[in-house]
């Protein structure tokens, strides 16, 4: 698992961001994955595989058929996955099974239907486009861990959890944050994926700009960096 920052990728010089920031190189732990959508094909093309610049040897794909697959799709010049919310969704080879951990998604929910979708699913939790609530997203850990800020369709925004215990996660939606204290047991999900659930039919219905997995970040700090990094990137708040 990579845990410095690539000078190049895939014969490519990698290109550092003006501020300085490097994510692989200066947070802390061991960091999951790493899906941008720079990385994606051209426009409208299928996405078979995302590369995952943080463990290349773990890259979610969709071999089963070419029709679960999401396409490429570009908004304000920046590419990203287009996933579709019926079957479309991207398999780990090897699960994701750390507890404790922090997830950044830069996503633009499509609609907000009201029953779980799933921006990703690792083995121990995942990051709910929105839960069984309407507008409300989040994780769950036995029972519903619902943000306090509401996702809104049509509108690309910046989600953060940070898992650092079963009964204390904070959420956040564009740096407005909350901590929930609900959920009491982890998932214990069979798999990882990339745009629904393992196993269940929780087919997000979004465009995916850039997702971040690492172990779960303490200092306030380096979840700062990494939010305005993407915010510099994205311009979403």
């Amino acid at each position: 698992m990579g845990t410095s920052h690539p000078t190049s990728y895939r014969g490519r010089a990698w290109p550092a961001p003006s501020f300085g920031f490097l994510p692989l190189r200066d947070l802390p732990g061991v960091k999951y994955a790493w899906h941008r959508g720079d990385e994606l094909g051209a426009q409208a093309s299928q996405v078979a595989t995302w590369p995952n610049l943080a463990d290349a040897s773990n890259a979610p794909t969709q071999s089963v058929s070419s029709a679960f697959r999401p396409t490429v799709d570009t908004i304000g010049g920046k590419k990203c996955g287009l996933f579709d919310g019926a079957d479309d969704k991207l398999i780990y080879p090897t699960s994701i099974t750390k507890d404790l951990l922090s997830y950044f998604a830069v996503v633009r929910p499509t609609t907000i239907p009201t029953l779980y979708k799933a921006v990703v699913a690792t083995k121990q939790h995942a990051l709910f486009q929105n839960l069984n609530s309407g507008t409300q997203w989040g994780t769950w850990l036995g029972s519903n861990v619902p943000s306090t800020v509401a996702a809104v369709a049509g509108v690309t925004c910046l989600l953060e959890i940070h898992v650092n215990a079963v009964n204390n996660v904070d959420l956040g939606r564009n740096g407005v944050a909350n901590n929930r204290t609900n959920g009491t047991v982890f998932a214990g999900n069979a798999g990882s994926a990339l745009g629904s659930d393992f196993t269940a039919a929780q087919y997000a219905d979004m465009r995916l700009f850039e997702l971040f997995i690492c172990d779960v970040l303490t200092n306030p700090a380096d979840r700062l960096a990494m939010r305005a990094y993407l915010n510099t990137k994205y311009g979403i708040f």
